[in-house]
């Protein structure tokens, strides 16, 4: 035998199919990583090996399992796998982060165009569309794993150039170093917070250019922006307008060049006219000068749009840096402040009580904003907002209590109340909702959770204002460290594919025991046109992913597949869940606990006489081809009874006439016959008679 696991995860025991014919040496299980269901294995064992089998399709049984726990787990997502880890001490066969196997992302039909007008337009909006999408998705996603920063512009017409030069260069620091720094407080925290999650799902090898598998994804861009425009807005604001053109080309990644194809797609946002609701009907961005750099402020530009799409007044840029009312005297009084604002809306008011960026869009868009509030009408229904705060230093108001009334008639009236984590609503005083976050996400550490809610407020012009994305930054930080363990987090996104995997051979029965770990997850070599039955005892749940037409690791909805290429197939095996359990937000988590023998077979083959009647034996998971001869045109009736069995013939969709009735003509047809049950061996009986 070999050496025993390591304590603290799931032994996995391959083990000899009974009964099966041509038994043939297995792979050696591969050692487990110390975090990684464990297996071992008897290196004397056999696995039986089966003959091939002609290709055809797989119609699904009525009965199989679905492609995860019942009732609580969707399909999974596609996966990613690596060849070994950083250190190069991954065994053979077994999964780490670092280097990526063939994944592909699944796709749907081609994007539509954008913009308005001909087809010629929508072809470069579908341009722009792209670039757009690139911008937030791949850059996004370098932003993660890192760049090289430049810091602000020395003039509004260098902010445009430079932020060109960083997109073509894929250099998403740079870019975010072009944004006004006080429009994204807190992202770089969220950044840390968050790119470990990158590398457990496996996105990181999606932009490793080193790799050679077809997975990673190359992005080749080259746009131009052309008569750049400055309008100066006071001293310290420009409007930048400018036409952009160029080509993006994807390469690498198998699935996109079959989906879309590896030509470029080029584009001149000059063919689209008046398409952007701009006066110049050119691109047009906000660019604002902060300690004598200039750069684009988000918020500013998001709002200039909105504003000239909706025919609302202007932006008074020329304001920004200007006089306003005074701030507030401390950090509870500039919380009060805009508690005031909110329950008597005044645009003057908001743009004294806001500070930063938010406090430049107060200040830029008054007059619209002003229109709006002009707009709101409540009617009879009145409402009242009220905050318990405590300054908490640095800036810093925790809410220790926030309530919101509204009162329709002296009869009807709601109050919804936030405490700590807690949520209650009362109707007429009667409590409806009674809810408290910890007990939703129902997580081991959700208990950690920070839920103290606070709001930031800045110094500004000597007085004190509100600074509310700092507070949404936090919140979502706080968010991304509820889930600190790998195998959850692969879990609740439906990911746990993409775990580490043990490879095994068709024929194993694998002896699994949880001690702790949610799941199992085991790979094995398919072959094209092979019909493989996998199955599990005890009931347990499994999901099964098999490379395909259209990508690795696609998902089977039952436990027998057709292989449709050479490749791998992945199982995951689920501890003991409470389905009926109540687990909140989240789906209810595996309980680490049980104990399985997962069951993977091959089909092999065997001659149907006609007519005829045959019988046999099958044992746990067994699957079977049956090849009938047929030699001259007629109608067939099929009738195949054992406990546990399902079988179907394949391509069946032109030749069935009634219930086990079909109309054959002249030529060999293939049965699958197999045991759907994981535990129970089973006897079968087949009989081709004339209808």
């Amino acid at each position: 035998m070999s050496a025993a696991p390591p304590s603290g995860g799931p032994q996995n025991i391959a083990m000899p199919s009974e009964g099966s014919p041509g038994a043939t040496p297995p792979t050696s299980p591969e050692p487990a990583l110390p975090w990684q269901p464990d297996y071992s294995g008897d290196a004397s064992a056999t696995v039986a090996g089966v003959p091939p089998t002609p290709t055809y399709g797989q119609p699904p049984y009525s009965n199989v399992p679905s492609a995860g726990p019942a009732g609580q787990y969707p399909p999974q997502g596609v996966p990613q796998y690596a060849a070994g880890d950083p250190s190069g001490s991954t065994p053979p066969g077994t999964y780490s982060p670092a280097g990526a196997q063939p994944q592909f992302l699944p796709v749907g039909g081609p994007p539509s165009g954008g913009g308005k007008g001909s087809g010629k337009g929508k072809l470069i909006g579908l341009g722009l569309g792209v670039v757009g999408l690139l911008a937030i998705g791949f850059l996004a996603l370098r932003f993660l794993l890192g760049g090289d920063a430049t810091g602000g512009a020395s003039s509004p017409e260098a902010v445009v150039d430079e932020m060109v030069a960083a997109i073509n260069a894929q250099d998403p620091l740079a870019v975010v170093d072009l944004m006004a720094p006080d429009e994204l407080d807190g992202v770089d925290q969220l950044v840390e917070d968050g790119s470990r999650y990158i590398e457990d799902l496996g996105l990181d090898t999606l932009l490793d250019e080193n790799q050679d598998d077809g997975s990673a994804i190359d992005v080749a861009i080259d746009i131009t922006a052309d008569r750049i425009d400055v309008s100066m807005e006071g001293d310290r604001a420009a409007i930048v307008s400018f036409q952009v053109s160029g080509d993006v080309e994807t390469s690498g990644n198998d699935a996109m060049n079959d989906a879309f194809g590896d030509e470029d797609i080029s584009f001149d946002s000059r063919d689209l006219d008046d398409s952007f609701p701009t006066d110049s009907g050119d691109i047009e961005i906000i660019v604002i000068e902060l300690d004598g750099q200039w750069y684009m402020s988000p918020m500013l530009t998001i709002g200039h749009y909105i504003v000239q799409a909706a025919d609302l007044p202007p932006g008074e840029y020329d304001q920004i840096g200007g006089d306003r009312d005074p701030g507030a005297e401390s950090p509870v009084d500039a919380v009060q402040a805009l508690v005031d604002v909110i329950n008597d809306p005044d645009a003057d008011a908001l743009a004294a009580a806001l500070g930063g960026g938010e406090g430049r869009v107060a200040l830029a868009f008054r007059d619209a904003i002003d229109d709006g509030f002009a707009e709101i009408d409540t009617g009879d229904i009145s409402y009242e907002l009220t905050v318990d705060a405590e300054d908490i230093g640095s800036g810093r108001v925790e809410l220790q209590q926030v309530e919101l009334q509204v009162t329709g008639d002296p009869d009807d009236s709601a109050t919804v109340t936030i405490e700590g984590d807690c949520l209650r609503v009362r109707d007429n005083g009667e409590t409806v909702t009674d809810e408290c976050l910890l007990d939703l996400l129902d997580l081991p550490t959700a208990t950690d959770l920070d839920t103290t809610l606070w709001l930031d407020t800045v110094d500004e012009d000597g007085g004190r204002r509100v600074r509310l994305v700092p507070t949404v930054t936090d919140v979502l930080g706080r968010f991304l460290t509820v889930i600190d363990d790998r195998q959850t987090l692969l879990f609740v996104t439906d990911s746990a594919q993409r775990d580490d995997a043990t490879v095994v051979e068709p024929g194993s029965d694998i002896e699994i025991d949880f001690d702790g770990q949610l799941y199992a997850v085991n790979e094995f070599p398919i072959e094209e046109g092979e019909v493989y039955n996998v199955t599990a005892s005890e009931d347990a749940d499994i999901a099964i992913f098999a490379d395909g037409e259209f990508g690795s690791l696609q998902p089977q909805f039952g436990s027998e597949f057709e292989a449709e290429v050479d490749g791998v197939a992945r199982v995951v095996t689920y501890s003991e869940i409470d389905v009926d359990e109540d687990c909140g937000l989240l789906p209810c988590l595996p309980s680490g606990e049980g104990s399985t023998t997962l069951r993977i077979r091959q089909a092999g083959r065997q001659a149907l006489p006609f007519p005829t009647r045959i019988t046999g034996d099958f044992g746990p998971g067994d699957v079977r081809i049956f090849e009938l001869e047929v030699e001259a045109q007629q109608q067939i009736r099929i009738d195949v009874t054992g406990e546990g069995i399902e079988w179907r013939i394949r391509d069946d969709f032109d030749l069935l006439v009634d219930t086990d009735t079909y109309d054959f003509p002249p030529g060999t047809y293939e049965l699958i016959v197999v045991n759907t049950s994981g535990d129970d061996d089973t006897s079968y009986q087949i009989s081709p008679t004339p209808a």
